[in-house]
C-alpha cells in the first residue's frame, strides 16, 4: 500500500530562550488518502553549544486514526543542527 500525503498542517514554536536551553513545542496534523489521520505533539528542549552548534531532545506522542482501526505513535528524537558560515 502505497501512502501519498493530501493534507497536512505542522506548527512549531521555539519558546523561552535563555543562556542554558530553549524550550520547542510542535502540534502537527496529517491526512493520507488511505483515510488515515495522524494527530501528533512534540515537546523538547535545544542546548546551544556554541554560536554554530546546538543539541535538540525531544518526545512525540501522538495518536493515528484509521479506517482499519487506531493506535498510538511515540517517538523519541535526539539530534543537532549546525550553522555554515
Amino acid at each position: 500500500m502505497v501512502n501519498v500525503l493530501v493534507g497536512g498542517h505542522e506548527s512549531l514554536d521555539e519558546g523561552r530562550r535563555n543562556s542554558d536551553s530553549a524550550d520547542a513545542g510542535e502540534f502537527f496534523v496529517e491526512r493520507q488518502f488511505s483515510d488515515q489521520v495522524t494527530v501528533s505533539g512534540l515537546l523538547g528542549l535545544i542546548w546551544p553549544i556554541s554560536p554554530d552548534l546546538s543539541v535538540d531532545v525531544a518526545f512525540r506522542l501522538g495518536k493515528i486514526y484509521a479506517s482499519l482501526g487506531s493506535g498510538l505513535e511515540n517517538e523519541l528524537r535526539i539530534g543537532f543542527s549546525w550553522a555554515i558560515p
